[in-house]
């Protein structure tokens, strides 16, 4: 037997198992993914509670009872997920334990999504190191632990990179459908914005099997719609962002940063000037033709699904909440010099590579020479090694130098101990001018 030969053997022979006990393979690749989400938060960060997490979701769950506040609209939508998880660390954690509890859960989640998409993605990409990569994407991104990876406030945009593998997966049986379609709910009662993938929804409708997956999404997104209209979001003051920036942020954000870091991107565009974003953009334009030239049907409907999703969640996100800070047009060399990536592009940017991963794919899957299949390989090793590059190299969060909540609590726990105590404290959070206020009767047994 030849040397190719006994390579090809071997992987047959790899894949062949790895397919056969795809249950266990998702379940490792999830518990890996969650670990590695969790280890690329720095532990000082961890302890650090973000935002609304505090302000919010522990708060309301330390007022109420376990459950109460499951389906409670805040600013306009249901946040199901992040208040799962408040309960659960409530329910189950000493108070001092929340926060890194609370980052510890949310990876948890991230690894689990990776997980679902993994086995959702096995009839769109065969090539099994694409598929691997893919349950990484949401733990992997070099730019998702700056404000989105480890809390709850954000683990929506974790979830939302799921919505589009919900509509392409073919369960393959009735349970499994279920299961899958209450998934679908809870990504539905979680985000909002899972909104952008309902165009597709009727893709395969005749398939039996998926309309529990797709329902159970539709189902969840019109409980989101129903709150935004009974209970409206806070207005948002300020103009609109003009075309060229919020052009020029998808680029920054979602094309460039996550490969190249915000000090590079930025660095690249005091050097050449903004129209460099233009070629980049056709760059990923080529890619998406490609996958839609030489993919599949399945693998073409993946790629539209997925550029969708970029630009669509992008714009939502971007031009909904207006902030004259991130007008990208107006920047000039201070404001590059100190450029920041924003959450807005974190989802867009996992969407952006995936389908970079179904392109690779696509490529292995339509090579007609041996070497020609090497390609591919090549492209995602050192895709990777660019991706671990900038994971070892970039490890500062939002909530770096924020209080820890821990050390905090066991300097404020004195004012519930004396003769008349205050009902309950303002602990300081992250960002700066965050509290979440703590009942005293929770605080004293901490002490």
């Amino acid at each position: 037997m030849t040397p190719d030969r006994t390579v090809s053997s071997t992987q047959e022979r790899v894949g062949g198992f790895l397919r056969r006990h795809e249950g266990l393979v998702a379940l490792a690749l999830g518990l890996v993914a969650g670990v590695l989400g969790f280890l690329r938060i720095p532990w000082r960060d961890g302890n650090v509670i973000w935002a609304e997490d505090g302000a919010i979701f522990l708060q309301e769950r330390l007022a109420g009872a376990p459950f109460a506040n499951w389906f409670t609209p805040y600013d306009g939508y249901l946040h199901l997920v992040p208040r799962m998880l408040a309960d659960l660390a409530v329910t189950v954690l000493p108070i001092e334990r929340y926060a890194i509890g609370m980052t510890a859960l949310t990876c948890l989640v991230a690894g689990g999504v990776g997980a679902l998409v993994y086995v959702c993605s096995r009839d769109v990409i065969e090539w099994l190191p694409a598929r691997i990569a893919l349950a990484f994407v949401a733990v992997g991104l070099p730019t998702v632990t700056f404000e989105v990876l480890g809390n709850a406030a954000n683990v929506h945009a974790i979830l939302l990179w799921l919505a589009p593998w919900l509509i392409l997966v073919r369960p393959r049986t009735r349970v499994g459908a279920v299961l899958l379609g209450v998934v679908g709910l809870v990504v539905g009662l979680t985000e909002i914005q899972a909104a952008a993938v309902l165009p597709f929804v009727f893709y395969r409708w005749r398939d039996r099997f998926t309309i529990p997956v797709r329902a159970g999404l539709a189902l969840g997104i019109a409980a989101q719609l129903l709150t935004t209209v009974l209970s409206p979001r806070t207005g948002r003051d300020g103009a609109w962002p003009d075309a060229w920036s919020t052009f020029l942020g998808f680029v920054v954000n979602a094309l460039m940063a996550p490969w190249a870091g915000p000090r590079h991107t930025a660095s690249v565009i005091l050097r050449f000037g903004t129209l460099v974003a233009v070629p980049i953009a056709l760059a990923a334009l080529v890619v998406l033709v490609s996958v839609l030239w030489r993919g599949e049907r399945r693998q073409k409907m993946t790629a539209a699904i997925l550029a969708w999703s970029a630009v669509v969640v992008w714009t939502a996100g971007f031009t909904l909440n207006p902030n004259p800070e991130f007008f990208y047009a107006d920047f000039g060399e201070q404001e590059w010099s100190t450029y920041g990536v924003l959450r807005y592009g974190v989802a867009p940017g996992m969407f952006v590579a995936g389908l970079v991963l179904v392109f690779l794919a696509v490529l292995r899957q339509r090579a007609r020479r041996p070497a020609a299949r090497i390609l591919p390989v090549v492209l995602l090793a050192a895709g990777i090694a660019l991706t671990a590059f900038q994971v070892t190299t970039v490890t500062t969060t939002q909530r770096e130098g924020g209080p820890s909540w821990p050390i905090t609590l066991d300097e404020v726990e004195g004012q519930c101990e004396v003769a008349d105590p205050p009902e309950q404290l303002e602990i300081p959070i992250q960002p700066p001018g965050w509290f979440a206020d703590v009942p005293c009767d929770v605080l004293e047994p901490a002490g």
